[in-house]
């Protein structure tokens, strides 16, 4: 089409269509009819011209052996122009892709608009038969929920015989820079409002809280801007751009060293007077708990009394540390894992670049609050002393960590705050928790009443059906089971007769 277009504006159509006049070796031509051989042929040449700049050099040796303009055009067209077959084939391909056609989230009219005419369009060169009323119709039926009201009051409002898919596409990129404008609106609203409170506070929706008298308030993402990338669909702790940011930035340093770091290091020694300074605030220790460190010697001293002389803790609690410098979670008791890879090896480097071994990684079961929480991917380093929760890695598994107000708040994106705690008089932030050594099993029964028990679990399946998943092995776990001896009273309440209902 491009090139037919392209030869008809240079009125060079005419020989490729009805090719040149070509006269017999022994016919005596007048100086006029000469002169018109010679403008065809000419003009057969800029032709031939053309459609050797347009032909690939690969296609172009396959019909050097041509020698006119219209040659070319004839072996072209009958090696490449589709045939009835192939055509119908496309026009299955097309039918199906415009059938299926739907506006995708994040996609804009203009897109949408571009992409359903393409096809559209393809159709139409092909022989297919599409009128404005049925595109337009397809493209209202598969507009995404949020144009849902523009959808209506265009279908009540102007009649869709009449209307062009030109007129279509101009009201819905007006409703969509309505929308769109509205959303900036909201946004700098809500940056104005979060400026006098705080982040997480009572105000605010982004995680569901438990209200007095208020029920769970369901929140869209869709329209949330990033303050980072200014795109929709994620908040600023969310941004996949800034992660990657971040990774870039700190690339250059894990280059040099691909080793965990623990820049925390664990402190044998503290001065005496540091002691006495901390004991002598008013409110920190009591007079009687004073004597007994001005009592204790230097070298006993560590700092786990430091980071304890203040918080309650119990018999079965251990502490954790919440550590922004620690690259992973760290944990010292072999025996409170619940699942521990003991043949994962590696070292960790510590603030003063010395190095310890890493002797195996696993899952750690914590109760905090009474509420299980699982920590994966836990290093166990039998040398060490304090227990270490890694920030970073926290934020990897998409937790939202809030410092503020002297507290420590986690937040997953699902349950809301599942961790706080209060920071202690070093500045530290410490998780009291309790650990949970053994998976708890629930739904124990007594082996004599199996049969049974299978029989109502498979929605009160008949024994033969039982025997043939498992003998077929269709269920793992499945027991050998016999029919039972006992009754069951609502398979026989189920199969008894009853009376029609008038």
């Amino acid at each position: 089409m491009l090139m037919e277009n392209f030869l008809r504006s240079k009125e060079y159509w005419q020989v490729v269509e009805t090719s040149i006049f070509a006269a017999a070796e022994d016919t005596d031509l007048s100086d006029e009819q000469q002169k018109l051989i010679a403008d065809q042929r000419l003009k057969d040449l800029r032709a031939k011209n053309y459609l050797f700049q347009a032909i690939d050099r690969s296609i172009l040796e396959t019909i050097l052996d041509k020698g006119t303009s219209k040659g070319i055009w004839d072996s072209m067209k009958k090696k490449f122009q589709e045939n009835a077959r192939v055509k119908r084939a496309q026009l299955q391909a097309l039918r199906k892709d415009f059938e299926i056609l739907h506006m995708k989230d994040g996609e804009t009219i203009s897109e949408y608009f571009s992409h359903t005419l393409t096809i559209t369009n393809k159709l139409r060169f092909l022989g297919e038969t599409l009128n404005d009323i049925t595109v337009i119709e397809k493209i209202l039926r598969s507009m995404i929920s949020k144009f849902d009201y523009v959808v209506c009051s265009i279908e009540e409002s102007k009649d869709l015989d009449t209307m062009s898919i030109d007129e279509l596409q101009s009201s819905l990129l007006v409703h969509e820079q309505r929308m769109h404008s509205h959303v900036v609106e909201e946004q700098a609203l809500k940056i104005t409002h979060n400026s006098n409170s705080s982040t997480f506070g009572r105000s605010s929706n982004i995680f569901h809280g438990r209200g007095r008298g208020r029920g769970r308030q369901s929140f869209d993402k869709s329209l949330v801007e990033c303050f980072y990338c200014h795109d929709l669909g994620h908040f600023k702790y969310e941004c996949p751009k800034k992660s990657r940011e971040r990774e870039s930035q700190s690339q250059a340093y894990y280059v040099e060293t691909n080793e965990p770091l623990l820049l925390m290091a664990y402190v044998e020694n503290i001065e005496k007077m540091k002691l006495k300074d901390l004991c002598s605030e008013p409110e920190s220790l009591e007079m009687d708990e004073c004597r007994e460190f001005d009592s204790v010697e230097i070298d006993e001293c560590t700092m786990e009394l430091l980071l304890m002389a203040h918080m309650e803790k119990a018999p079965d609690e251990t502490a954790w540390f919440l550590d922004s410098g620690c690259s992973n979670h760290m944990f010292g008791h072999k025996d409170f894992f619940a699942e521990l890879d003991e043949n994962f090896r590696k070292s960790v480097k510590l603030g003063d670049n010395s190095s310890i071994d890493v002797m195996g990684k696993g899952r750690v079961h914590l109760q905090v609050n009474n509420i299980p929480q699982v920590i994966s991917e836990v290093f166990y380093i039998p040398d060490l002393k304090n227990n270490l929760l890694s920030i970073g890695q926290l934020q990897e598994k998409g937790l939202a960590i809030l410092f503020r107000y002297n507290k420590c708040k986690v937040y997953h994106p699902e349950r809301g705050l599942i961790i706080e705690t209060a920071m202690t008089l070093n500045r530290m932030f410490v998780l009291l928790a309790k650990i949970q050594l053994h998976d708890q099993n629930c739904f124990l029964t007594p082996e004599q009443n199996l049969d049974y028990l299978w029989h109502c679990r498979y929605g009160h399946l008949s024994f033969g059906g039982l025997q043939t998943l498992q003998q077929k092995q269709m269920v793992h776990g499945l027991p050998q089971l016999r029919c039972s001896t006992l009754p069951c009273e609502d398979c026989v309440l189920g199969k008894q007769h009853r009376n029609s209902f008038p």
